[in-house]
């Protein structure tokens, strides 16, 4: 996924209402993510070094249980009903 969307993603999500313990409800489809067949919403990114090497991470709220996962951005897919 492109950085400027997944960025513009999260914008938008962190406008979203929260639910319990802070966790979106109701997200659109717009602002799903996919990574690893489990639906996703964006919540933030991260710009790090490897040897060198820019590395971009997708940290991921799941939108069926409350966990966080940090995901490589170019393994980050739109959501697609």
């Amino acid at each position: 996924m492109r950085r400027d969307i997944f960025l513009q993603m999260c914008q938008k999500v962190s406008v979203l209402k929260n639910g319990i313990c802070g966790i979106k409800e109701n997200v659109p489809d717009e602002l799903k993510v996919i990574h690893n067949g489990i639906e996703y919403y964006p919540i933030s990114y991260e710009l790090s070094f490897n040897n060198g090497k820019p590395t971009h991470t997708a940290i991921l709220h799941d939108l069926h249980t409350n966990s966080i996962t940090n995901a490589s951005l170019e393994r980050v897919t739109k959501y697609e009903p």
